[in-house]
């Protein structure tokens, strides 16, 4: 039937009454009436309550969308995507944050419904009316008929399923992630907890930023734990005036001279700085706002970690110590519209997310002095999301926190090969959270790991130095007897597809395991009294395989190439330089729970210098110290790996601040060595810019040191493990007869592709720059501590070559950025496009620009007396007044 003229004129006034009338009418007739006419079914699922009737569901600021509840009442619960930093649903006509579509046709009413359908048009879609959005009602013609609707809407859906195929192929990884390591219903109900890996990406730096699902929020609080504590350990208490008991020493210098040339020479400097954070912070604003980083040279926005803003909430603070207040202004209130308790991930990266996210919250807290009570609230909404991670029977947490509602009906253990710094460095951000809103529940959660650290530590292979993986879960793995195990065996669920690769990308008709093969693994036909309390040993390799858990604690674990690797980079570097801060940050007060920290920050340190620092075999034979590792295999040898890397750079600045702090006035000289070695690697180079990681011999006699140019084999220290054939003069392999050359500044080359190139001191390098600050923090440390101002000066040198190496051409309106480099050692000006990672990771406004602008502030800024910065330098209130 055709809609009459009169009917038309009214529809034309009541256009939004006719929709409603619409969504209406086709919601009844959805929900109670299949297409034959029968009543349907009461929906069931996770987003329905016991009456049928669907939950309202969160969206990112936390309000109810009662307009998208009524659209999905109609076809049941529809997924959420994120695409470009917005919430929207395939199903849905509008985005959520924006207004709905008007009818706006001047000709008027644009849709026609007639009583029933005209069967005589066998060729006309008998689709169910689903629902029409205000974009498909504009997209029809005037006066449509009912077969027009059906015609458009089967276009649509077929668009949709293509869109929803889309989404499969973009998280392939992550479902096949979760269907490996999927848990069957069976040891679900029995409550059997599961030992994953502890390993996981990080970083997600694949097709997710273009197009992400967005899951269910998670309701907190999330009720009773599974397994609870019985007393918590209080977080202990400072006197905030008096700072009773406090047996620190003065870490910052009394004195800081200058010249009126001097001082105006500094503030010169720090308004360069400042600018090229403005820069920045402006090139992040303009094209990645919201979204976790920005791609500096693309000018795109990606989401690496969580998708809340990891650039935005990482570089609070430091907007507000640069006085940037309209900029804070901003991401505050973008902050408070950030909802904690949903994200894309599965899985949440709880070391990454504590230290940017909660780090970064708590901190410009107290440099508000507590007046934006927005920043405690959502650092509590936050924690008490992760806190979550904890719940496991041993109170180790979850590195890869699998937070949904639905995960958190499943029991697990903590990894089985968890990487010890990110255990290990979780204690300043919740023991902060617990000063400040008086609850001992979060510091709980973390002294319970540094009681296991410190029971640990004294039996290493190396008492104190643990390597880069840990085995947290508390069980030593217990198989059945011979035949029950070799019954039960799994079968990977590649293996069972006939892929032998157990990480390749499984294709989606074999995402789900076939139920026959986790079934094996939970009856056992032969199954013995247990002695230990069950566990299911999950792993990428083979689906859920049902063991036994013997109790033990923590201990050092081999990597995946059957390797212990004891050093202070990556893996384990900021564990380290925790047990020095978190002492700090309880002022040192006579308190048990306290005291662990100074006596594994002493040992530790004790530990390092003995088996770690070296003296390299380095042109212009200098006076400096670096840090290597120490590899042990799986027979028990040992031998020394002269790496030096980036990550370790902070170590001169926790030796300085621990010198200073626990009268160790030895490890100050140590501190000054170990930062001038970090320097000496920025000099270098060809760019003046340090390498991610190089190896260099060590000295035989540190008092009898010297580099031969004319000669590199004799400078190869044997006892390093390097041979003949294992000993490369350059990242690349050199033609045979190539000799060293002598650039323009004096320093010995090996010439390899004209201008790509290291320095002879280098056996090897990684040659990339990610934006790293740890050099520059030992500098500003130096500073601050002795009151010279030649740590200015050489980091005034650092970052000239870091702003000529880093920086990314001007946008239209002016605007530059800094990018990551593929190789330091390319100083082709031409090339430097080519050279661009296009990355530019939080920490570069959080922490490389902060430490180079506080270098060249005024000293009582963030004085180290008042405040103690976290790995991510986060300053936090040493004592709260």
């Amino acid at each position: 039937m055709i809609l009459s003229p009169r009917l038309v004129n009214r529809i034309k006034k009541n256009r939004i009454l006719l929709l409603v009338s619409i969504v209406f009418v086709l919601t009844v007739y959805r929900l109670f009436l299949a297409p034959d006419g029968s009543a349907l079914p009461t929906p069931t699922g996770p987003n329905v309550v016991s009456n049928g009737a669907l939950k309202p569901k969160q969206n990112l600021a936390g309000k109810a969308d009662t307009k998208l509840q009524a659209q999905k009442a109609i076809i049941g619960e529809e997924p959420s995507f994120k695409i470009n930093g917005r919430i929207s649903s395939l199903n849905q006509g509008a985005v959520i944050g924006e207004k709905p579509g008007k009818i706006n046709d001047a000709n008027g009413a644009r849709v026609a419904i007639t009583d029933k359908v005209d069967e005589s048009k066998e060729e006309s879609p008998q689709l169910p009316l689903k629902h029409i959005t205000p974009n498909q009602l504009n997209d029809l013609p005037p006066f449509a008929t009912e077969e027009d609707i059906g015609i458009k809407l089967a276009k649509d859906e077929k668009k949709q399923q293509n869109k929803l195929e889309n989404i499969q192929k973009e998280l392939q990884l992550s479902t096949t992630l979760e269907s490996v390591n999927s848990i069957d219903t069976e040891v679900v109900s029995q409550k059997i907890p599961v030992i994953v890996t502890g390993s996981g990406q990080s970083r997600w730096n694949d097709k997710r930023d273009s197009l992400q699902k967005i899951l269910d929020t998670v309701i907190l609080p999330r009720g009773t734990e599974k397994y609870p504590v019985d007393k918590l350990i209080k977080v202990p208490k400072i006197n905030p005036v008096k700072r009773s008991g406090s047996k620190l020493g003065r870490i910052q210098a009394i004195s800081f001279k200058e010249t009126n040339n001097e001082r105006t020479q500094r503030l010169a400097r720090k308004d360069a700085i400042k600018n090229a954070f403005i820069n920045s912070w402006y090139t992040y604003k303009n094209y990645a706002w919201g979204h976790d980083e920005v791609r500096p040279v693309s000018k795109t926005p990606i989401d690496p970690f969580v998708g809340w803003a990891a650039t935005l909430v990482d570089a609070l603070d430091t907007l507000k110590i640069m006085g940037l207040t309209q900029e804070y202004s901003e991401a505050l209130a973008y902050v408070g519209e950030i909802d904690f308790k949903s994200s894309y991930r599965p899985e949440i990266p709880l070391f990454e997310t504590t230290i940017r996210y909660l780090g970064g919250l708590l901190s410009a807290y107290d440099l508000s002095k507590g007046k934006d009570a927005i920043l405690l609230t959502k650092a509590k909404e936050l924690a008490d999301n992760l806190m979550g991670a904890f719940d496991t029977p041993n109170r180790m947490p979850l590195l890869f926190f699998k937070w949904t509602n639905k995960d958190s009906l499943n029991h697990y253990r903590a990894g089985s090969k968890s990487v010890f710094s990110e255990i290990a460095s979780l204690s300043m951000e919740f023991t902060r959270l617990s000063q400040l809103t008086d609850d001992s529940t979060y510091f709980d959660a973390i002294q319970r790991i540094t009681h296991q650290v410190a029971k640990a530590a004294p039996n290493l292979d190396f008492p104190y130095l643990f390597s880069g993986n840990v085995d947290a879960s508390g069980c030593e793995i217990v198989y059945y007897d011979d035949e029950a195990r070799a019954l039960s065996q799994p079968i990977s669920v590649n293996e069972a597809k006939g892929r032998r690769d157990p990480l390749s990308i499984i294709q989606p008709d074999v995402l789900k395991p076939e139920p026959n093969l986790i079934k094996r693994s939970v009856e056992s036909p032969k199954k013995p009294s247990l002695l230990y309390d069950e566990v299911i040993h999950s792993t990428f390799k083979f689906a859920n395989q049902r063991a036994m858990c013997k109790p033990r604690g923590m201990v050092s674990v081999f990597d995946d190439n059957h390797l212990m690797k004891i050093s202070t980079g990556g893996l384990i570097d900021s564990a380290y330089e925790y047990y020095l801060k978190e002492y700090i940050l309880f002022e040192g007060i006579d308190d048990a729970e306290v005291a662990v920290y100074k006596d594994l920050y002493i040992e530790t340190a004790e530990a390092i210098k003995a088996n770690l620092l070296f003296r390299p075999l380095a042109e212009g034979d200098p006076d400096i110290l670096v840090a290597g590792n120490i590899l042990i295999r799986t027979d028990g040898s040992q031998y020394n790996d002269d790496e030096m890397s980036h990550l370790s750079c902070f170590l001169g600045g926790m030796f300085a601040m621990g010198a200073k702090a626990l009268n160790r006035p030895q490890d100050l000289i140590i501190g000054e060595k170990l930062t001038q070695g970090c320097v000496w690697a920025y000099g270098a180079t060809r760019t003046g810019v340090m390498p991610e990681n190089f190896h260099v011999a060590r000295c035989h006699d540190p008092l009898n040191c010297h580099f031969d140019a004319n000669n590199y084999k004799k400078n190869v220290d044997s006892s390093a493990g390097l041979g003949d054939v294992d000993y490369r003069p350059s990242t690349y392999s050199r033609p045979e007869g190539i000799v060293k050359v002598i650039d323009a500044n004096g320093k010995a080359r090996w010439p390899v592709n004209g201008f790509y190139d290291q320095p002879a001191s280098f056996h090897r390098m990684d040659p990339k720059y990610i934006l790293r600050p740890e050099a520059i923090e030992s500098v500003f440390y130096m500073y601050r501590i002795s009151g010279d101002r030649k740590w200015q000066d050489i980091g005034w040198k650092m970052w000239e070559r870091i702003d000529a190496l880093c920086r990314t051409p001007e946008d239209a309106n002016g605007y530059f950025g800094y990018s990551a480099v593929n190789d330091v050692s390319n100083d082709s000006r031409e090339n430097y496009g080519g050279g661009f990672k296009d990355e530019s990771e939080s920490f570069w406004m959080a922490e490389t620009l902060k430490y180079f602008f506080l270098l060249f502030d005024e000293p009582e800024v963030v004085s180290l007396d008042q405040y103690v910065l976290n790995t991510e330098a986060h300053p936090f209130r040493r004592y709260n007044f």
